[in-house]
């Protein structure tokens, strides 16, 4: 190829929502994010973030970019975040270097102090470029920090006969006796909202845990900017007409991800819940999803089962160790994913974050006014019901 012939590489920044030319391109990867999509950008101003995507074109095609939330965390200073990302043509991280030089870019314009990148679960490969660029290993105690790190993915491209076998023993057969009783599945609306709002909150009180969805307004504004383009669809679980179960799950790309799920607890020793999980799964392969992600598993409860040793009483105390034990005895994959890296804007403001941070984040009016401002930005958001 000589000089005339080769192709041209451009950087474009896009703030605006929707981004469809951007949103085609991040559904297209493998085990595609609905986090990368522009309208998933426009629902993290609910937490203060705000969205930009820096998009790497060769002759006029997106080659390569990532979808950047940017926030002023008090006595941090401006940082940057990309979260499960970033997005490559096919998987394949060509261009990768160059986006690389780009984000940093963008990060020195935007005087971020640092930026962190929560890789993508299916670009491991992604791992020693970006040491090789600057990165290092994200501190855990300097936000942002992933509430996923691990999670377990059933391949539907498998006959039903096979996604069942790979189930544990007393899986399968907790399914075929739940399926005896009249389970039915059917869609939800925009006005069943409370009701997952309602069965998502008591999930919650029964686990002990707080709900990651305190306002309702937010469910509503999910909908409302996800619903049209096919990338939520709410599921209802019943017996004899009685709703016992209600699930958003995100269908973006060719993964199916049951993310908010709630149960009122009720109908157990009929096996509901095994049951209604396995024909969410039916569902999903007869939509032509390849992928069902059961979302979320304690990373540290995960390697305790699958070590295959005893395990002890301090990982069976762990919150999220139950979830976590019930996921996996749907078989499958268990993913972990590749990792949290940063960049510091100076070596001087990396010291002083590494030093200072482990105190900082500790401290009640730094976490008071991270809620402020968060509080702030979902009053700015109501939606109407």
């Amino acid at each position: 190829m000589n000089k005339k012939e080769k192709l041209k590489i451009s950087t474009e920044i896009c703030t605006s929502t929707p981004s469809p030319e951007w949103d085609q391109f991040a559904s297209l990867m493998d085990g595609a994010s609905y986090e990368q999509t522009s309208l998933w950008g426009d629902l993290k101003h609910w937490d203060g973030w705000k969205a930009t995507r820096l998009i790497v074109k060769r002759d006029d095609e997106i080659l390569c970019g990532t979808q950047i939330y940017t926030m002023d965390i008090p006595l941090f200073g401006k940082v940057g975040y990309i979260s499960q990302g970033p997005c490559f043509s096919g998987n394949q991280v060509n261009g990768a270097v160059i986006l690389l030089k780009e984000i940093k870019k963008f990060a020195r314009k935007q005087k971020l102090r640092y930026l962190t990148i929560d890789i993508h679960y299916k670009l491991p490969r992604f791992i020693d470029i970006i040491k090789k660029n600057g990165f290092r290993r994200h501190p855990d105690y300097i936000p942002p920090n992933p509430n996923i790190k691990s999670t377990q993915v059933i391949d539907l491209r498998q006959t039903e006969e096979g996604i069942l076998a790979g189930f544990k023993k007393n899986r399968r057969k907790s399914v075929k006796e739940g399926l005896k009783n009249p389970i039915q599945l059917k869609p939800g609306k925009r006005e069943d909202i409370p009701l997952l709002f309602a069965l998502v909150n008591k999930t919650c009180e029964r686990i002990g845990v707080q709900s990651s969805y305190p306002d309702i307004n937010y469910l509503y504004d999910l909908w409302d900017k996800m619903h049209p383009n096919g990338w939520v669809t709410m599921l209802i679980g019943e017996i004899n007409g009685e709703v016992v179960s209600a699930s958003l799950a995100f269908t973006f790309g060719n993964t199916f991800r049951d993310t908010i799920w709630g149960w009122s607890g009720e109908y157990s020793s009929a096996n509901f819940s095994d049951a209604i999980t396995w024909q969410l799964m039916l569902w999903a392969k007869e939509n032509g999803f390849e992928f069902y992600d059961l979302v979320q598993l304690d990373d540290v409860s995960a390697k305790a089962i699958l070590s295959g040793q005893e395990i002890n009483q301090e990982i069976k105390n762990r919150v999220r160790f139950g979830a976590t034990f019930y996921k996996m005895r749907f078989g499958g994959e268990t993913i972990f994913y590749p990792g949290t890296y940063t960049w510091f804007s100076s070596p001087f403001i990396k010291w002083l974050l590494l030093f200072s941070s482990k105190y900082l984040i500790h401290n009640q009016i730094i976490r008071k006014t991270i809620r402020i401002i968060r509080k702030n930005r979902r009053k700015e958001k109501q939606v109407p019901v």
